[in-house]
């Protein structure tokens, strides 16, 4: 009766097979998607339109010393995606090299015979063949002296040849055998025991080790990514303070847990921020480090709240130091305000359910957490002049300009006409010979040239000021300025 059986492969050619099948599964993806391509033109384009000011050369400086290891990681990913190749080939040789084992049984064959032989060449075949390979002679096989027998009695029993004919077996319906997919060492006697080690250091040891570590890391977070204890304290001092001014708020931004080293282990805590940090403070009024609440108090919140109002004033920090930590703390902030504002519509939604509208935060607290958003970003005080939000505009310039409202209009314009960005550059004035008023035209040109000596020209000497002036007035003006006979004075 037919029945089904597994075996192991003692060749090993299945499990070639099943090894060059997964393999091309992560090799191909892996190199599609994980080779590192080259820049297009339009990428090329935008990076060569890029703006070159200082600041913003010295962002890229930044980013680029972070990603020094950018470039050695790709040929790291191109080595080992080469690599992974190398292997997908070598199984390909091996597997194409594996003998098939697993053909049609044919007596005929066997015995070396064509299909119409007779009784007569059956018989002689088998003879021959039987004397050459029987186990006494020193030609003989056993295997293939059981294979000529076998043959020999399918082509002249009928019942084996029956057998052969319908089931393609003399020995009749066999087992249907399926190779499985693994080394047979795997399960060899004498490996017995390092299998069972590699099963438990794998699956009682490294995975636990490994689910429990992730388990820990992410009870601590919420699906912002904000630790769940700084959303217990918004909570708290909204629900203590629903009507909470701009001030109280940064106080509470940078009593985030995530500036304290116990409860985040990327903070830094320097010896030289003994000195430093007390420096700061000096330069910032109502920084209201005397609050005695907990943990407003406490040594991280006064510091990360001196940073962040270092940040608003556009102080310049130390730059191995209180630098780094004010970079780390504005990159933390955007998380941590919109955490605010959903802990505060938590509570308003907490309060109308409960039909409580008094004990709901006002709308007071909503602006004030947005306006702290606007104020990170535009690292400007809640009092300080919009002006300074241009480019080149310092506040020591702010007096230059009209802040009357009858000519809040003429400003606006008058600062469209002094800086025109092309392509990421400051574009230089130039004087249009060509206007029909030339009286307009010379004011409007003296103006943004006015504005390019005390702004990005400010540090140059009289001479290059005056050869970016020659430069500006064109042909037709040094042809003019040529006319004129004036004293080195004048």
């Amino acid at each position: 009766m037919a029945g089904m059986e597994f075996e192991y492969d003692e060749e090993g050619s299945t499990f070639y097979y099943f090894l060059l099948s997964f393999w091309a599964l992560i090799i191909i993806p892996a190199t599609y998607y994980g080779w590192p391509r080259r820049l297009t033109e339009d990428e090329k384009e935008r990076t060569r339109r890029e703006c070159h000011c200082t600041p913003c050369d010295a962002k890229r400086q930044r980013v680029q010393a972070k990603t020094s290891w950018v470039k050695t990681r790709r040929r790291l990913v191109q080595f080992l995606l080469i690599f992974g190749w190398v292997i997908f080939f070598l199984l390909a040789y091996k597997v194409s090299m594996i003998q098939v084992d697993y053909t049609e049984y044919d007596p005929f064959q066997i015995l070396q015979i064509d299909r119409g032989a007779s009784d007569r060449e059956i018989k002689k075949a088998y003879r021959k063949l039987s004397l050459q390979y029987h186990p006494d002679k020193e030609t003989g096989d056993s295997k293939m002296f059981m294979k000529v027998a076998k043959a020999y009695a399918a082509l002249t029993d009928e019942e084996s040849r029956k057998n052969w004919e319908e089931h393609g077996n003399p020995d009749g319906p066999g087992v249907t055998r399926f190779g499985i997919g693994l080394p047979r060492w795997l399960v060899e006697k004498e490996n017995s025991m390092w299998v069972l080690m590699v099963y438990i250091v794998l699956f009682m040891v490294i995975m636990p080790v490994v689910v429990g570590v992730w388990w820990y890391r992410s009870i601590k977070f919420s699906k912002d990514q904000v630790l769940l204890n700084t959303s217990r304290l918004y909570l708290y001092f909204f629900s203590k303070n629903p009507q909470m001014i701009l001030k109280k708020v940064i106080m509470v931004l940078g009593a985030s847990f995530e500036f304290d080293k116990s409860n985040n282990p990327e903070i830094n805590e320097r010896p030289s921020d003994n000195e430093e940090v007390p420096q700061l403070m000096k330069q910032l009024p109502n920084l209201d480090e005397k609050n005695k609440e907990r943990p407003l108090c406490f040594g991280y919140s006064v510091k990360a709240r001196a940073l962040l109002h270092a940040h608003f004033a556009r102080l310049q920090l130390p730059p191995n130091s209180l630098e780094e930590d004010r970079k780390y703390i504005l990159k933390k902030c955007p998380a941590l305000i919109n955490e605010m504002i959903n802990i505060i519509s938590q509570l308003v939604a907490s309060a109308m359910a409960r039909q409580r509208p008094l004990e709901m935060p006002r709308l007071e607290t909503v602006e004030s957490c947005i306006k702290l958003s606007q104020m990170v970003i535009q690292a400007l005080d809640a009092k300080a002049s919009p002006l300074q939000q241009l480019p080149h505009i310092r506040p020591d310039m702010l007096r230059h300009f009209v802040t009357g409202k009858s000519n809040a209009k003429l400003m606006v314009e008058k600062y469209h006409d002094f800086v025109h960005f092309q392509k990421g550059v400051m574009q230089n004035p130039r004087m249009d010979w060509s206007s029909k008023d030339l009286n307009n035209a010379f004011k409007r040109f003296k103006e943004h040239a006015e504005f390019m000596f005390k702004g990005p020209l400010a540090s140059k000497t009289v001479e290059i000021q005056c050869n970016y002036l020659m430069l500006w007035v064109g042909e037709k003006g040094r042809q003019i300025y040529s006319t004129w006979d004036l004293s080195n004075e004048q």
